[in-house]
């Protein structure tokens, strides 16, 4: 479930290891589970083993500051759907947001 709740930080480290030759990454489009009309994304990555200890202890970039705070964002809206503040409508836009902004930062798309 990356546009909903939100993990654009999972999406990131795939991404810089298909980069870097350590998995194979797929990311599929589909309906939320609990609002067909919303779209979310599933993601299949395939890991590569790793072949010496230098590659087990492989960690990617630091992720860019504007998807730092895009993870802050769905955090907070995780934390706002739990209290009973953000209905369906809100969601829709956020994921939408949520895809937009993952798309352009780390050039990743269903």
């Amino acid at each position: 479930q990356v546009l909903k709740p939100g993990a654009p930080l999972l999406i990131w480290r795939l991404a810089q290891a298909q980069q870097a030759g350590r998995c194979e990454l797929e990311v599929v489009s589909a309906p939320d589970c609990g609002c067909a009309l919303m779209e979310d994304w599933v993601v299949l990555a395939r890991m590569h083993a790793a072949a010496n200890e230098t590659d087990k202890a492989w960690e990617p970039p630091s992720p860019p500051y504007e998807l730092a705070l895009l993870a802050a964002e769905c955090n907070l809206m995780r934390w706002r759907t739990a209290k009973g503040l953000v209905n369906e409508k809100c969601w829709n836009g956020f994921v939408q947001h949520v895809r937009r902004e993952t798309q352009r930062i780390t050039a990743v798309s269903s």
